[in-house]
């Protein structure tokens, strides 16, 4: 076997191994820090977009109250209302 031959498998092969290890490892490394990233990324949204919605539900709900004791208000006091204020409240 000649010199350059033999040097080419002492040194070559081992360094293809390295090579191949270390990219196995930066896949790994990478795939699961990816991943870590869209789910926190994907929670902050959701927790956003909750929190809009948790809004807007309590702005909606703060209407209804309001027109309820409005409605109430304007009504004879022998009717009897099928929900009071007080029943609106309770179903929340």
């Amino acid at each position: 076997m000649k010199l350059r031959s033999r040097m080419l498998a002492f040194i070559g092969l081992p360094v293809l191994l390295v090579l191949l290890i270390l990219s196995v490892v930066s896949y790994k490394y990478s795939d699961s820090l990816l991943t870590s990233e869209s789910e926190q990324l994907m929670s902050m949204t959701a927790q956003k977009y909750g929190s809009d919605i948790e809004s807007i539900m309590s702005k909606n709900i703060s209407y209804i109250d309001m027109i309820a004791l409005k409605i109430e208000k304007k009504m004879p006091s022998d009717v009897i209302c099928p929900l009071s204020s007080r029943q609106v409240k309770y179903l929340k």
